[in-house]
């Protein structure tokens, strides 16, 4: 049987496709359907997300933050400091009017007044530390993995090929055959296949999934490998991704496992965009 790889395009809009595609990953969730806050997409869960990061995982900011810090005081162009921690000029715009030139980052109240300030302002790209946090949170409180895994990107000088472009070009083309020749439909399927993608979407799943068994056997997990469900991410360090593999955005242990061993290279692999808010994915 061959393998269904479905991308779902989540809304980009205030730099909330990270988020939207964590609200899809755990909006079935039993326990997230609880909540007393009615969130409905991934903007109103970041929004709850800063508050509790606030709070609870300040300490996770700090060293980024430090370096924003060193960077500003050194004088740097706002568009470097940008590109060096990997977000957009709206992130460093926000982190300068909260004042953070003056703060003192070993000082947790000004430290939480500057994440409390910073947090809320809309149309950032969200920093690495504030995806681990929210990959954490995840993790510890509704039982969910979150693997992302990058493809299509030269970020930090690491070619990862233009596995994105080719899957986009040949999915562009599905949906306009009438302008494409059959043939170029063909050739360009057979791009993926000797571009070895399905195989390159599985190594990356399967470098997470291995870090993850790792970390269980060091007993930095709450519980066994088992007990968890999974979830994939696919980024160019722009634009965030959901992979839907064989119907399902969320896998349990087992059939990840299945997925990442197969050997058999025929698939079919399509992209639908999508709003954060949907409720047929499931």
């Amino acid at each position: 049987m061959k393998d269904k790889l479905d991308l779902l395009n989540v809304s980009g809009r205030n730099n909330n496709c990270f988020y939207n595609s964590i609200y899809l990953l755990i909006k079935d969730n039993f326990f997230f359907k609880q909540n007393l806050y009615n969130i409905k997409n991934g903007s109103e869960l970041r929004k709850y997300l800063s508050g509790f990061f606030v709070y609870k995982y300040y300490k996770k900011f700090k060293t980024y933050l430090q370096l924003a810090q060193d960077y500003l005081k050194e004088g740097m162009m706002i568009e470097d400091i940008s590109q060096l921690l990997s977000v957009n000029v709206t992130e460093i715009e926000s982190l300068i009017n909260a004042n953070i030139m003056n703060v003192n980052l070993n000082n947790i109240d000004e430290l939480q007044k500057l994440l409390k300030k910073h947090l809320y302002v809309t149309g950032r790209m969200p920093s690495d530390c504030e995806m681990i946090s929210t990959i954490e949170y995840i993790r510890n409180t509704y039982k969910i993995i979150v693997l992302q895994i990058l493809l299509n990107s030269n970020h930090e000088h690491i070619n990862r090929g233009k596995t994105l472009d080719i899957i986009n070009r040949y999915n562009y083309g599905k949906k306009n055959f009438l302008r494409y020749d059959i043939d170029l439909l063909t050739t360009m399927k057979i791009d993926i296949q000797d571009a070895k993608i399905i195989h390159k979407i599985r190594n990356r799943i399967a470098e997470k999934f291995n870090q993850i068994i790792k970390k269980n056997g060091s007993s930095r997990m709450l519980y066994g490998i088992d007990k968890y469900k999974y979830g994939v991410i696919i980024t160019d360090m722009t634009h965030y991704q959901l992979l839907k593999i064989n119907k399902k955005i969320i896998s349990s242990s087992e059939e990840l496992g299945i997925f990442i061993y197969s050997y058999d290279n025929s698939f079919t692999i399509s992209q639908e965009s999508i709003r954060s808010r949907s409720r047929i994915y499931r």
